[in-house]
């Protein structure tokens, strides 16, 4: 699925339901994002922001919504990557802070060593 040069794929991978972002996320590309994802009944969901090339203030606040959205749904959703290349708007305006150290990780690797150590992930699923 694609927005304007946005790009929104999804796979399956240690039992989580990952969806990787690629491209500019300005506020049509997040109700794309949202829609999907709002879809979605998979128990742990984990957005990949590492091919992100810009990100404008409009498409941050709806993750934290999304987040929210999911929660009340006994969902979990997982940031993954860092902002660093984008001018760090994500921290600037506290979307990581928000998701917390449980709910947002440099790499995927990370938050999969985490849920397995924390018994939230199936082995070998």
């Amino acid at each position: 699925m694609s927005e304007e040069g946005f790009k929104i794929n999804n796979k399956t991978d240690n039992g989580l339901k990952v969806y990787s972002l690629e491209g500019p996320l300005y506020f049509g590309a997040t109700e794309l994002i949202t829609k999907t994802i709002s879809s979605d009944s998979s128990p742990d969901i984990v957005i990949d922001i590492e091919k992100v090339t810009v990100v404008d203030a409009s498409a941050a606040l709806p993750l934290l919504q999304l987040k929210e959205q999911l929660k009340e749904r006994d969902q979990n959703l997982y940031l993954v990557g860092n902002d660093l290349d984008l001018g760090g708007i994500l921290r600037k305006m506290n979307i990581f802070h928000e998701f917390g150290t449980t709910g947002h990780f440099e790499t995927q690797e990370e938050l999969i060593t985490y849920l397995k150590f924390n018994n939230n992930l199936v082995q070998g699923a």
